[in-house]
């Protein structure tokens, strides 16, 4: 959960967070009457769930020296790469404690220290000195390309990358929930940068856009967060590409992609399929690519939700294998595929779409096996992604509901270079992974 400070809000930190945590609402009430109970009750649930059972062992912050305090801020500043003589002044510090389980499986108790610094601006300065700061900090891998017998083929889909944006109508406190699994998405990351696959393939419905959904809105959440969704994802493919820049990278197109379209000929007819003059790259303005902007890190984008498709494994003179998003899913499990295999009973089908795990093989006359397989989400199914099963309560905030259907998986399929393929499906469970003995924690 991502939070933006407001003159009203809390900042549950250091001695006020342990009270929060250990003070019944009673106490709490009474020790910060600017602080509705509702509201208290709600932080202490989400920070008791967030940290379980390590509060227990994080005694009160100590009573510190002065001088040992400021030559903390002052190593932190060294590690920043900060001249203290370059410092006019600091308007905020913070200093707050946390707890990690050692090796020893004891919690040890960890001091951390923040500041807001304002530089100093000297005769030399050009007003481009301080530039604001981007959304990610993205450095090309040094390593050199994976030796291995055969191609790997990374898959993943249904990210549904979005913010609910929640006003506390008490407190004015704003909070940003995000509607997708971003402890999955780093493990995907993690996963590219080891293994470079060749392929990563995007099964599509990558953004969300519950702005614009034709759906009637099941809150005020979604107000001013079309811009970050789309960072993200940016920051995101931009991440895939630095750390496997080999790697051919493809999203096939969605029924949610084609909502930004839809709505603009929908309500805007004039902008659709507008392309702005001298671009390089002609290429409409109003669509989820544009906006995105997969063009410049060169994200291969297979148009034209309904018909998408990429391609693999033509060359082998065998089935190749279809990369689509789907047009349609079955709450009945392994209904979907089924149907895929009776619809495509020459090729591979890998797709997205139905948010739930399934697959099945059929043999070949000749022997060999096709493989359909539809993957689950990367999203969070636990309630604040729209949807059928999702809602809101009364105090503006999703209600908890694990979707039954739904899993949260995606895939590392060996090529083995002549038309026969291996599939692995990996789970992501509270965060973690478990590929090839190795476990990998978003």
């Amino acid at each position: 959960m991502v939070r933006f400070s407001t003159k009203k809000q809390q900042s549950w930190r250091g001695q006020d967070l342990v009270n929060l945590l250990k003070l019944d609402l009673e106490a709490l009430a009474e020790l910060y009457p600017e602080q509705n109970i509702a509201n208290l009750k709600r932080r202490k649930q989400e920070h008791n769930k967030k940290l379980g059972d390590s509060m227990e062992h994080l005694p009160p912050p100590s009573q510190r020296n002065g001088k040992e305090d400021l030559s903390a801020f002052d190593e932190l500043l060294k590690r920043s790469g900060v001249d203290a003589e370059d410092v006019a002044s600091i308007s905020r510090m913070n200093i707050y404690q946390s707890a990690k389980k050692g090796e020893d499986g004891e919690w040890d108790q960890i001091d951390q220290y923040a500041m807001q610094i304002t530089p100093r601006k000297k005769d030399s300065d050009t007003p481009e000195a301080y530039k604001p700061v981007e959304a990610a900090h993205i450095r090309p891998t040094r390593r050199k390309t994976i030796q291995r017998a055969g191609k790997l083929i990374l898959a993943y889909g249904d990210g549904q990358v979005g913010y609910r944006r929640r006003i506390d109508p008490v407190t004015d406190e704003t909070e940003l929930i995000p509607t997708h699994n971003i402890p999955m998405h780093n493990i995907l990351k993690q996963m590219n940068a080891e293994y470079m696959p060749e392929t990563t393939v995007n099964l599509g419905d990558f953004a969300d856009f519950p702005e614009l959904s034709r759906f009637d809105p099941d809150s005020d959440h979604f107000h001013k967060t079309l811009g970050m969704s789309m960072r993200y994802i940016h920051d995101f493919y931009a991440q895939f590409v630095a750390d496997n820049p080999r790697g051919h990278h493809v999203e096939v197109d969605s029924n949610h992609a084609v909502r930004v379209s839809k709505q603009i000929l929908k309500n805007i007819p004039a902008l659709y399929d507008f392309v702005r003059p001298g671009e390089e790259e002609k290429h409409a303005m109003m669509t989820y690519y544009y906006l995105a902007n997969l063009g410049k890190l060169g994200i291969d984008f297979k148009s034209g939700y309904g018909g998408a498709e990429f391609v693999y494994g033509e060359e082998y003179n065998a089935p190749p294998i279809i990369f689509k998003h789907g047009n349609h899913s079955s709450s009945s499990a392994g209904s979907t595929v089924r149907k895929e295999s009776l619809q495509n009973p020459e090729v591979h089908v890998i797709r997205g779409h139905g948010h739930n795990d399934e697959e099945i093989r059929v043999t070949m006359r000749n022997g060999r096996q096709l493989i359909y397989k539809q993957f689950g989400s990367s999203c969070l199914n636990d309630g604040p992604t729209p949807g059928y099963a999702s809602s809101v309560d009364d105090d503006n905030y999703p209600v908890n509901y694990h979707n039954k259907g739904h899993q949260n998986t995606f895939g590392m399929i060996e090529d083995h270079m002549n038309g026969n393929y291996s599939m692995h499906t990996i789970d992501v469970v509270d965060g973690k992974a478990i590929f090839h003995g190795k476990e990998y924690i978003g």
